[in-house]
């Protein structure tokens, strides 16, 4: 048995549990987690447990999950893209971002409806979300438009990310 939940964790969530879905109503939105078949919950007092009917392989991951979806919920998560390139430009236009990427045609992706999306200067997006699930599945999607390249650096990336550029070809005298 593992616990999940303790009062010294601060949680400020509204928390249900029905069979094999957890419930998290929090100030930033909800959320529904769906619990694998051979996992129980069971709650005493202002803790939950979770009990593994096979190993106990699972418990660290959902205490793991539920601290993020604790934290997504009250706080938020948010990542940074830029794009890094010589007239790339990126707007939103009707709930889609459109990305002018030195393609012959513009590339469009739909924001997904519980990610909030910032744009400053057409060059770095920011994506705010209160699922972390979602947030990360979303900017690799965007990094994924197009990847920045190895010599030049050239492309959407993650704004933390560090390139190792390769040198390009030498010159013979």
């Amino acid at each position: 048995m593992s616990a999940i939940y303790s009062p010294n964790l601060k949680i400020k969530l509204i928390i249900q549990v029905n069979n094999y879905f957890i419930y998290f109503l929090g100030p930033l939105g909800s959320i529904i987690l769906k619990i694998k078949n051979n996992l129980f919950i069971k709650k005493k007092l202002n803790t939950f447990y979770t009990i593994n009917l096979n190993t106990q392989k699972n418990n660290k991951f959902n205490f793991n999950l539920f601290l993020s979806t604790n934290k997504g919920l009250q706080v938020g998560f948010k990542i940074y893209l830029e794009l890094i390139g010589t007239g790339f430009k990126v707007n939103i236009i009707n709930n889609n971002l459109e990305f002018d990427v030195g393609f012959s045609h513009k590339l469009k992706q739909k924001i997904p409806a519980n990610c909030t999306v910032f744009i400053k200067k057409n060059r770095l997006i920011k994506i705010f979300s209160n699922n972390l699930i979602i947030l990360s599945q979303y900017a690799l999607m965007l990094h994924k438009l197009k990847k920045p390249e190895v010599y030049k650096g050239k492309g959407i990336r993650y704004f933390f990310e560090i390139l190792k550029l390769k040198q390009g070809k030498k010159r013979k005298k």
